[in-house]
């Protein structure tokens, strides 16, 4: 319950911010989604709590820029409004926007269970909830698209398919596409099916270093989508591997990481995964003592070999300037990818 409010906390003035947990927190989320959002009915999370404090503009990740001019009108949006409905409104206050749904029947707001919103009389507003559980999330029903309209312009937002049902659901991640100021289109990802949907948002007035705005719902796609290929990064210190078609019973990693003047070292990566993983791995080594203070100057060339249930797959990359010390990789034979 303390852990949001403490970090907001140490950020006042009079102290410096105190928020790398979250951040680490954001970065296993981020790693580890198809995990935990999948395993959202089970996992623990931090109670909920909404809460402001003032705090200093140096510490702001988006804070309050100059008000927007927005004046209690429509959006004006031709694709979604075809519908004779009008659209939502809303003025930038200290309570942030909601996401709202258009269905054809009726307008579905959304609540968010994690987010910070700036308001104009400068507050930090965090909240961090409990994701619903699935039987109190709205149910939107098997349309075959769905158009959300959000108050504020300058947002992007990402969705998050997880399955329902199953030992060990698999999660689908895609991107919305804007339909004009406040309006976006979600298209179904993964196999037709059962799904929790989990909106992320990102955007002016809203985010504290990282933390992203978040809302979920039920959705039976009646279509197909796109499904995630398989995908692996490498580090001095870590291997992450996404979107399998199967979840392996053994699994082992070995990384060769050559610098350039031709310099080798091999490490062996324990396994940092459950084993209901929904198609994800991730291989942690020793962030105290990486590999690569061991070599000579990057750029550095990965092979990683990454042996499932007695398969061994080989991965070759190299780090670029924008990656830093991390890379892609590239597999053979390719890593096995999701079917029906």
């Amino acid at each position: 319950m303390n852990d949001l409010r403490t970090l907001v906390d140490d950020a006042a003035p009079e102290r410096a911010p105190g928020f790398d947990t979250v951040l680490a927190r954001r970065d296993q989320r981020a790693r580890r989604r198809r995990g935990a959002l999948a395993g959202v009915s089970t996992a623990v999370l931090v109670a909920a709590t909404t809460f402001a404090v003032h705090l200093g503009a140096s510490d702001r990740d988006q804070g309050p820029a100059p008000a927007p001019i927005q004046t209690p009108t429509q959006s004006v949006s031709p694709t979604p409004t075809q519908l004779d409905r009008a659209d939502p409104t809303y003025t930038w206050s200290d309570e942030p926007s909601r996401v709202v749904l258009r269905l054809p029947e009726r307008d579905v707001p959304l609540t968010t269970w994690l987010g910070c919103w700036w308001g104009p009389t400068g507050n930090l507003d965090c909240v961090e909830d409990e994701p619903q559980p699935v039987a109190d999330l709205p149910d939107i029903g098997s349309p075959e698209a769905v158009e959300f309209w959000f108050g504020v312009k300058g947002w992007t937002f990402e969705a998050s398919f997880t399955e329902l049902g199953g030992a060990c659901p698999r999660s689908e991640d895609t991107v919305t596409t804007p339909k004009g100021a406040h309006w976006f289109r979600l298209e179904p990802a993964g196999f037709a099916g059962d799904y929790r949907v989990s909106l992320e948002g990102y955007g002016p007035h809203a985010g504290f270093k990282g933390v992203p705005t978040m809302m979920s719902f039920v959705w039976h796609t009646p279509v197909d989508g796109p499904v995630d290929q398989p995908k692996a990064t490498v580090s001095d210190s870590d291997l992450e591997v996404s979107a399998l078609g199967l979840t392996p019973v053994s699994a082992e990693a070995r990384v060769t990481i050559t610098d350039a003047t031709g310099e080798t070292t091999t490490r062996t990566l324990p396994s940092g995964g459950g084993e209901c993983s929904g198609g994800a791995l991730y291989f942690q080594g020793d962030f105290d003592d990486p590999a690569i203070p061991e070599l000579g100057p990057g750029p550095y060339r990965y092979r990683v070999l990454l042996t499932l249930d007695g398969t061994t797959y080989v991965g070759t990359g190299a780090d670029t300037a924008d990656a830093g010390t991390s890379a892609d990789l590239v597999w053979s034979p390719p890593l096995p990818a999701l079917t029906r």
